[in-house]
C-alpha cells in the first residue's frame, strides 16, 4: 500500500497518475508470517538399534544354563548273570550319585550302588549280576539321585530267561 509520503513525492515528481495506476494494478504483496526456526538446545539422542546388546547385559555362558541330568541303562531287557551298565550325564562335577531300582524287591527300592560324577558331570557304573539276582522279571524305573539335587531316571526291563 502507498502511504502519504510516497503520494506527495510522486505528485511533486509529476507522475502521480502513473504511480496510482501501478499501485491499483499491482498491489503490494502482503507479508506472511514465517515461523521462527527452533534452535536445538542439545543434540538429539542417538537411537540404539533393537538388535544391539545393552552395555550392562552379560552374555550367557555355558554354566548359566543348566543341562538336565539324563540316565541310560543297557542292556534292556536285562537277562540273568548279565552286568548292567548305567551311564549318567548332566550332573554336577564331583557330585555323588546314588542309584536305586524302584520297587524291585518286594515292592521296595533296591540300592544298586553309588558313582561320582566327573568334571564334565558324567559317570558310568557297572552293576554286577549278583546284586540284581533277587529282582523278579518285569519293568522297573532306575533312579539316579545326586546329593546336590540333580535327578534322572530311566526305564529298565528285566527277564529271567
Amino acid at each position: 500500500m502507498i502511504n502519504t509520503k510516497t503520494v506527495r513525492a510522486l505528485a511533486l515528481a509529476g507522475i502521480i497518475g502513473l504511480a496510482l495506476t501501478a499501485a491499483v494494478a499491482c498491489p503490494a504483496p502482503t507479508p506472511t508470517a514465517v515461523p521462527p526456526t527452533a534452535v536445538p538446545t542439545k543434540p538429539p539422542a542417538t537411537a540404539v538399534p533393537p538388535t544391539a546388546i545393552p552395555p550392562t547385559a552379560v552374555p550367557p555362558t555355558a554354566t548359566s544354563v543348566p543341562i538336565p541330568a539324563k540316565l541310560t541303562a543297557a542292556p534292556s531287557p536285562l537277562k540273568p548273570a548279565t552286568i548292567l551298565e548305567v551311564k549318567g550325564t548332566g550332573f554336577k562335577a564331583s557330585e555323588r550319585v546314588d542309584l536305586t531300582l524302584a520297587g524291585a524287591v518286594g515292592g521296595k527300592d533296591l540300592a544298586l550302588g553309588s558313582a561320582t560324577a566327573g568334571a564334565d558331570g558324567s559317570f558310568t557304573l557297572q552293576v554286577g549280576a549278583a546284586i540284581l539276582e533277587p529282582v523278579a522279571a518285569g519293568k522297573y524305573t532306575l533312579n539316579a539321585k545326586g546329593l546336590s539335587g540333580s535327578n534322572a531316571s530311566a526305564a529298565l526291563e528285566t527277564s529271567k530267561k
